[in-house]
């Protein structure tokens, strides 16, 4: 009997952990002596996206680094019962794959040749690409739609096409997990829409499981199914985005005059976009018309979210196809 119940537990334990397949424990790291990451604990699921939102500063961008194993970092990052720490950069490589903030592509290399880099893990000692790799290639192509620029030079691409290049990339290494540091940088608002969408429908139609680091709260409130809040360095809220986006929560990772509070901003950031454009909509600095815009936009996302409260929650796995087209 006690064998039946140990099998059991070790059972429930597998299927849980397999559906967590990214589970970051205890997570810190430091640039220069100087910790920006404290103990850091959440779980990605497969089929669903998690953003991590936060002032500039707060950690976003370094989970993604520590996370990939860019920067070195203390605490696990495990999947499917490995510790990547333990993995070699190209075991790392068949686990995860990541869309990093700055565009670094070498320019004198074509787009084909640039998207077929993300079957690096998988090529023999030769690196001679195979059939299936290039098919691979094409199919990541398309589905970014960009397959007319496969012969392009790298140079030669507007800081859009190479944004949309470095996803189609990401997407040829064919990982269970996606990390994308800012993905909708250099991006119209077409492109920010159909770029989402499709991250979207890949972690919900092909169950992977997708964490992005974005600025913008209205489209992490449209687009992810989880919001992780960091504030120097520290995980603050998790949740779905009705239940992080809430004026008290904004108003103290901002640095903002909330509802009970006065409107004191004493020991706030100065110079941060996202802090600023609160100020703006919360009425604390003047606002010019490019202000007003801000305003707007950050009125918009307040009633997204109060549209959210009044319905009933979306499964992750309801979200009808995109409909929006990428264009060149």
């Amino acid at each position: 009997m006690t064998y039946k119940i140990s099998s059991f537990v070790t059972f429930v334990t597998f299927v849980f952990e397999s559906f967590a397949m990214l589970k970051i424990q205890n997570l810190s790291a430091s640039y220069h002596g100087h910790q920006v990451l404290h103990n850091v604990s959440f779980d990605v699921n497969s089929g669903e996206v998690l953003a991590l939102i936060g002032p500039n500063g707060a950690g976003k961008s370094t989970i993604i680094r520590a996370a990939s194993g860019v920067i070195p970092s203390t605490g696990g990052v495990r999947t499917n019962g490995d510790d990547f720490h333990s993995l070699s950069p190209m075991q790392r490589a068949k686990y995860i794959a990541v869309v990093p903030q700055a565009i670094s592509l070498p320019p004198a290399f074509t787009v084909w040749e640039t998207v077929l880099m993300g079957r690096t893990p998988y090529l023999g000692f030769l690196g001679n690409a195979s059939s299936h790799d290039e098919e691979l290639v094409r199919q990541a192509l398309s589905r970014v739609n960009a397959p007319g620029l496969s012969d392009r030079r790298v140079g030669e691409l507007s800081g859009g096409e190479a944004r949309r290049i470095l996803l189609a990339r990401a997407l040829c290494q064919s990982t269970p997990i996606l990390l994308l540091d800012e993905p909708t940088a250099h991006l119209d608002l077409q492109y920010q829409v159909s770029l989402l969408e499709l991250i979207r429908e890949l972690a919900h139609g092909e169950n992977l499981a997708v964490l992005v680091a974005m600025h913008d709260l209205n489209l992490a409130a449209r687009y992810a199914d989880r919001v992780a809040l960091l504030v120097g360095g520290h995980l603050t809220a998790i949740g779905s985005p009705r239940e992080v986006l809430t004026p008290e929560a904004i108003s103290q990772a901002y640095c903002l005059p909330g509802p009970s509070r006065g409107a004191s901003l004493h020991g706030c950031a100065t110079g941060s976009a996202e802090i600023m454009s609160l100020r703006v909509a919360q009425g604390v600095t003047k606002q010019s018309p490019h202000s007003q815009g801000v305003a707007s936009s950050l009125y918009s996302l307040q009633r997204h979210v109060n549209e959210q409260n009044k319905s009933p929650p979306r499964s992750r796995r309801s979200s009808p196809p995109s409909t929006a087209a990428w264009t060149v």
